[in-house]
């Protein structure tokens, strides 16, 4: 997994625009000079880079718009113990505003995981095709190594023409403990 994350480090392409990016995700919520845009088109420093920029707010109407259907399984270590799961829109908006995104930071250099707390894996409904199937949009893995948290973000190949995208960030306790709460 983490030559997948230095390969893409390597290519970076910083004259690529966010509009390329969800294209090439074959994304279509896209809204073309809206501030999400101009602040990945500041974000240069690549070290000092946050998985998002200003306060994180999602509304039901927002994601109503993603996919009007939607779910979050929550498991534990592994995939094979299912421990909750939310599929209402109003409840995904409150997990999501929850999770204090500005805060999570870029971590290249993530440790292997020693110690993994749970999996997220979050469903929408598949803009591929005509049946109405909620498809896996991405799976989230929080762990723990050396004493700090990180989730290691994978979006599956089917959603990009490069194969699977994986991504690493580091997140505070307090974040972590948000998370798990939804376990309980």
């Amino acid at each position: 997994m983490r030559g997948l994350a230095e390969l893409n480090q390597q290519t970076l392409n910083k004259d690529i625009t966010a509009k390329d990016i969800l294209d090439g995700w074959g994304l279509d919520f896209y809204a073309p000079n809206s501030d999400i845009e101009s602040d990945i088109e500041k974000t240069d420093d690549i070290e000092n880079a946050r998985y998002y920029i200003g306060e994180t707010s999602f509304t039901e109407e927002e994601l109503r718009k993603t996919s009007e259907e939607q779910k979050i399984q929550f498991y534990g270590a592994d995939k094979n113990t299912l421990l909750n799961e939310i599929d209402d829109i109003s409840k995904i908006a409150q997990y999501l505003n929850g999770l204090a995104l500005e805060q999570w930071e870029y971590a290249d250099d993530a440790p292997n995981p020693e110690e993994v707390e749970c999996q997220i894996v979050r469903f929408m409904l598949s803009r591929h095709s005509n049946e109405k199937e909620l498809k896996e949009m991405d799976t989230q893995i929080l762990y723990k190594s050396d004493g700090n948290y990180y989730i290691e973000e994978i979006i599956p190949g089917e959603y990009s023409d490069r194969g699977d995208s994986i991504t690493h960030y580091q997140v505070s306790e307090e974040i972590a403990k948000y998370i798990l709460s939804y376990l309980e």
